[in-house]
């Protein structure tokens, strides 16, 4: 009985609880923070992907209090049902296609055929978000999880950089607003059933991005250790915020 622990990425990432043991990848190669296990055909796209997990592995410890010593299994799986399968979760929609807990990665590979998700998607974005997930759970696990989420994705440039995933945010954005009439308040983004139903992630993603870019990454570590202290921080009220904030949606996203 598959048992998820938490959300990461609805449709892209998501944590579960997994037995290493059922894994049935080979071994490729262990490299100092990361042993990765994938099929043969996979191996080169697996060395491309470590060299952006290792590049940004000691920054990324540094910046959130991980333990740069420590060791992350990361599955790469040749095909999207090959991963469902691994996870015990075999209908799962196409579009989940990573999965992580504390000490472990598993995604589909970028090889993979999926038509959700284009190779770019997987290979530019998926192992940072997931990377990043795993550490905040790790060292700030009481930090909301729409906010660990929109970090993790802001660490990848999901949803941010020009292109393709920039595009599906806005589509996503669109569709709240067409169906609610209006921008996400605070509370949708804390309940944990709307953000999951309403795909909330890309909000979560540029409302971390907005914060940086107006108050610098400072503010974020105290964010993560008491997020109740948003107004004190900041120095605005949370209604201030959101207009201030929804004026910047309409103005680069819309």
């Amino acid at each position: 009985m598959r048992k998820i622990i938490g959300f990461a990425l609805l449709f892209a990432s998501i944590s579960l609880s997994l037995k290493a043991e059922e894994m049935e990848l080979p071994s490729h190669k262990e490299l100092a923070h990361f042993h990765f296990y994938c099929a043969q055909e996979d191996q080169e796209v697996a060395d491309l992907i470590a060299q952006r997990v290792e590049g940004r592995f000691v920054e990324l410890c540094d910046r959130y209090h991980y333990d740069p010593n420590a060791l992350i299994a990361f599955y790469i799986y040749p095909s999207t049902q090959a991963f469902h399968d691994a996870i015990e979760w075999s209908d799962a929609p196409e579009g989940v296609i990573g999965s992580w807990k504390i000490g472990q990665i598993q995604m589909v590979s970028p090889n993979a055929s999926n038509t959700v998700h284009s190779f770019d998607s997987r290979f530019l974005y998926t192992p940072i978000t997931d990377l990043v997930s795993v550490m905040l759970q790790t060292s700030y696990s009481s930090a909301p999880h729409w906010f660990r989420l929109g970090l993790a994705c802001y660490e990848s440039g999901r949803y941010i950089e020009e292109g393709e995933t920039r595009k599906a945010g806005c589509l996503i954005m669109q569709a709240f607003i067409e169906k609610r009439g209006d921008f996400p308040v605070f509370e949708d983004l804390e309940d944990f059933s709307t953000f999951r139903q309403m795909k909330l992630h890309p909000y979560a993603t540029i409302l971390v991005a907005y914060i940086v870019k107006n108050w610098g990454f400072d503010v974020i570590l105290p964010f993560l250790e008491d997020f109740s202290r948003f107004e004190e921080i900041l120095g605005k009220t949370k209604a201030d915020f959101r207009e201030e904030w929804t004026e910047f949606l309409k103005k680069d996203f819309f």
